[in-house]
């Protein structure tokens, strides 16, 4: 449950306008949500449950992480890039294994692991998603996570192009009672790995709906299963601003422009691009006036949920690939908070440390090496902050990481996605126990 909380003689980013940086601030949570901040000394202390001094310690707000696909979370450490050990040949041997009880352990790590690095928002982006049972356990993960979550409703690997998702259950989902920091949106195959039918019926649905769609651009423009023409998906009328890009690291400056004036918006995961697919152009969606975001993609690669990582590869990869425009920490760290709000509609509630929204923040230990002295705050938060530095973590007022440990049980959670795996890749005829198998699969010379 959320407290009553004052938080004193803290660093604030806040990422309001209005508000900036508060060098010694305080802040008031009441009832979840953030009602006063400002310059020390000047918030009230009336009727507060708990006052803590934060001196030396940075608050700013939560981490928005629009597209990361939680259900193989747990593949770490199989995948490799190599061989039968790249990512799509291992997702492609191990997905139909998956079950409701498994999908749901792989969420409940992934989320955990978001927790501890300060990300408070995720998209589940569940592109294995194969039956109402694997969605119901799949969503009470999430919403047990205690972060705000949104699952992006896919279908089974590797599914049929002439059947859509699975419609009837997404209404179903839609029906149901609210839960607390969960809603759903639609993650679409699009028109290169479904048929039109199928196409259209699902953009129909998510628009009768009121649900946001999100799509795989793929990565090379030569990769043609994945990569949509922008173009021909305008004269169909599949460009809507309810729609979020992926990737989309080929897309043309006359494409870019396309999906700005369609309101498209763009969501890139810098670290996992520059490694398999190509540079994101995210210095060029910014010019054609999207509203661009940043993404884990996958703990699967093998990688870890780190925004710093994705904020610092995209802050230098620009430098070098744009100067002229190249993306600033300041401007990084708003696609890493206010503009992944943004991107999911969640701004009025979330992204910025301003009065009236949730209290979905982070708390840094600036004290620590790596961080100290930090004389320019947000360059240093930016450039030399990292998951070591996030001491707390609050969502809607409630502790979810407390003095550098999570509330979650991380050892049962861990455990549970261990044996999920190994009952997984049991299944596929992979023995978990086997590590001579499993580095004898790429050579200790690769």
């Amino acid at each position: 449950m959320s407290a009553d909380t004052l938080l004193r003689n803290a660093t604030a980013i806040t990422m309001d306008p209005d508000l900036g940086v508060i060098a010694r601030a305080d802040l008031l949570i009441r009832n979840g949500s953030i009602v006063e901040v400002g310059p020390a000394g000047t918030v009230g202390t009336v009727d507060v449950d708990e006052i803590l001094d934060l001196d030396g310690r940075v608050i700013l707000p939560g981490f928005v992480d629009t597209h990361l696909h939680l259900w193989n979370s747990m593949f770490r450490g199989i995948i490799t890039g190599y061989g039968g050990r790249a990512y799509f040949p291992v997702k492609r041997r191990l997905a139909a294994h998956v079950r409701p009880e498994d999908t749901a352990a792989s969420t409940a790590l992934g989320l955990a692991e978001c927790i501890g690095a300060g990300i408070t928002s995720v998209v589940n982006w569940h592109h294995n998603l194969r039956s109402p049972d694997d969605a119901d356990a799949t969503i009470d993960a999430q919403v047990a996570s205690g972060a705000r979550t949104r699952l992006a409703y896919g279908n089974p690997d590797a599914w049929n192009a002439s059947r859509p998702m699975d419609l009837i259950d997404v209404a179903r989902l839609l029906r149901a009672p609210s839960r607390p920091r969960f809603d759903v949106g639609l993650a679409v195959r699009g028109p290169t790995r479904a048929e039109e039918h199928v196409v259209l019926e699902e953009w129909t649905f998510a628009q009768e709906s009121g649900l946001p769609l999100t799509l795989h651009m793929g990565g090379r423009r030569a990769d043609v299963d994945r990569y949509a023409d922008i173009a021909q998906m305008d004269r169909r009328g599949l460009l809507i601003p309810q729609l979020q890009v992926v990737h989309a690291v080929d897309a043309t400056p006359s494409e870019l422009v396309l999906l700005g004036e369609r309101g498209v918006s763009l969501s890139v995961s810098p670290v996992t691009e520059i490694t398999s697919m190509g540079v994101p152009p995210v210095t060029q969606a910014m010019a054609a006036g999207m509203t661009v975001s940043l993404s884990n993609d996958s703990l699967a690669l093998p990688g870890r949920a780190d925004m710093f990582a994705q904020m610092q590869a995209l802050v230098r990869l620009t430098q070098f690939a744009d100067p002229g425009r190249a993306v600033s920490p300041q401007r990084a760290l708003q696609l890493a908070t206010i503009e992944g709000a943004r991107d999911l509609g969640w701004e009025s509630e979330v992204g910025s440390l301003s009065p009236g929204k949730r209290a979905d923040m982070m708390i840094l230990d600036a004290r620590l090496p790596g961080m100290g002295p930090g004389v320019d705050p947000v360059h240093t938060v930016v450039m030399a902050g990292g998951v070591e530095h996030v001491q707390h973590v609050l969502v809607d007022g409630e502790w979810l990481k407390r003095d550098g440990r999570l509330v979650a049980d991380t050892e049962r959670v861990v455990e549970e996605a261990r044996g999920a795996i190994s009952a997984v890749m049991e299944r596929a005829g992979w023995p978990l126990d086997d590590l001579e198998g499993l580095i004898g699969g790429v050579g200790m010379d690769e």
